[in-house]
């Protein structure tokens, strides 16, 4: 029987790795995010209704209730996160209306929900990524929209999560260890590294168990924004927002085509032009430079024969490393730093070259299993991780 990626994980150690602190801070990052999405045009004199899919402990779900006049339906195969949303709605955290449905996602169809008893809004967060079939996944999402309605996605792919993958592979060591002691070398040994990200809003016991020691990354395992794009586009929806927002569109609105095929494209042109800076979150778009015009297919081809062998080395529970394991890596580093070295990628690249070069070194220590925190370098490296993007059916006015 394949694996249900994250659901098996979760059910086996009993964890919600995903809770969040309720408070200001959180509140406001949540409207943040929802205004940059494009999602502050429901009008709070009427309920919309939303389905979350993956919802956790349903801590952002008290944010969204919070935002949007709503009354929120969940799915979730997770009986520890059913426990909790239960738990929130007993204390009226999540008002008394909210729905749950305890089904693993995969296994219920959109033919349960009458047609006019769609979503306005469905969320499918950190939920994606690392399943067996994303884009089968999402597009089963998008089965459950409103024809008025929206839907939200996270993506990540080799691009925005390189520096992470290359902390997983501390695995091959740490799942050896009892559950709870391989957290708490976890902690151990990357604390130095999350201290980088100070806005950091989850525990580094639950970072270390989804991240590292969840089995989440196997070959496949990638939803690019790409991806999403080409799903909505199949489903007759069109691109609405992004977090971070990467689209700048100056064309004169009397010239623009109100079809779900133009905003698609230009939101895909501009993705494949910035893709290259969410491999580091210290990197900001440079307007004069257009990536279009840098040959960095062999640079991807390099990241990709990277996220290979982080897939193949970190999701199996009695891998051993071999010498063999360690000259391979340590040639593809060598290539990418090469590659950076010798063109214009370095003029924007030059943080991310200093750590890959730290990655470089600290490699041999991740192979020998000792922990060297010296590599302060390396420490600072993070990508910008999870993409969000929202979509919007297509709607013409007559």
């Amino acid at each position: 029987m394949e694996e249900r990626q994250f659901l098996d994980f979760y059910t086996k150690h009993k964890i919600i790795p995903v809770a969040q602190e309720i408070n200001q801070n959180h509140l406001s990052r949540r409207q943040y995010l929802y205004r940059t999405l494009g999602l502050n045009q429901y009008n709070n004199d009427s309920k919309i209704k939303i389905l979350e899919i993956g919802p956790g402990t349903g801590d952002n779900a008290v944010a969204t209730n919070k935002i949007f006049n709503s009354q929120i339906t969940f799915i979730d195969g997770n009986q520890s996160s059913i426990n909790a949303i239960n738990q929130k709605i007993k204390n009226g955290i999540l008002p008394i209306d909210t729905k749950i449905i305890n089904y693993d996602f995969l296994d219920f169809s959109s033919k349960n929900i009458l047609e006019d008893s769609k979503f306005h809004l469905v969320i499918c967060e950190g939920t994606i990524p690392g399943q067996n079939k994303p884009k089968l996944f999402a597009d089963k999402v998008l089965q459950f929209v409103a024809p008025d309605g929206r839907a939200v996605f996270t993506c990540a792919d080799v691009f925005s999560l390189l520096p992470e993958l290359l902390r997983r592979l501390w695995r091959p060591h740490l799942i050896k260890l009892e559950f709870k002691e391989a957290i708490k070398k976890g902690i151990e040994i990357f604390e130095p590294h999350l201290k980088n990200l100070p806005e950091m809003s989850r525990s580094y016991e639950d970072w270390v168990a989804d991240q590292v020691l969840n089995t989440w990354a196997k070959r496949g395992w990638e939803f690019s924004v790409s991806d999403a794009i080409e799903t909505a586009q199949k489903n007759d929806m069109f691109y609405l927002g992004s977090s971070p927002s990467f689209v700048e569109d100056w064309i004169w609105y009397k010239e623009a085509l109100n079809t779900p095929n133009y905003y698609n494209q230009l939101a895909l042109n501009e993705w494949e032009n910035k893709k290259i800076f969410l491999l580091d979150k210290r990197l900001h778009p440079i307007s004069k430079y257009d990536l279009r015009e840098f040959n960095i297919i062999e640079f991807s081809n390099i990241l990709n024969k990277i996220g290979n062998f982080v897939s193949d080395v970190t999701c199996d529970d009695d891998y051993e490393y071999s010498e063999k394991d360690f000259k391979y890596l340590d040639e593809l580093i060598s290539i990418l730093i090469q590659i950076i070295q010798k063109s214009e990628l370095s003029l924007f690249l030059e943080d991310t070259l200093k750590s890959i070069i730290s990655f470089k070194r600290y490699w041999k220590n991740i192979y020998e299993g000792v922990n060297n925190k010296d590599e302060e370098d390396f420490q600072k490296w993070w990508g910008r991780g999870t993409v969000y993007l929202s979509f919007e059916k297509s709607r013409l006015i007559t």
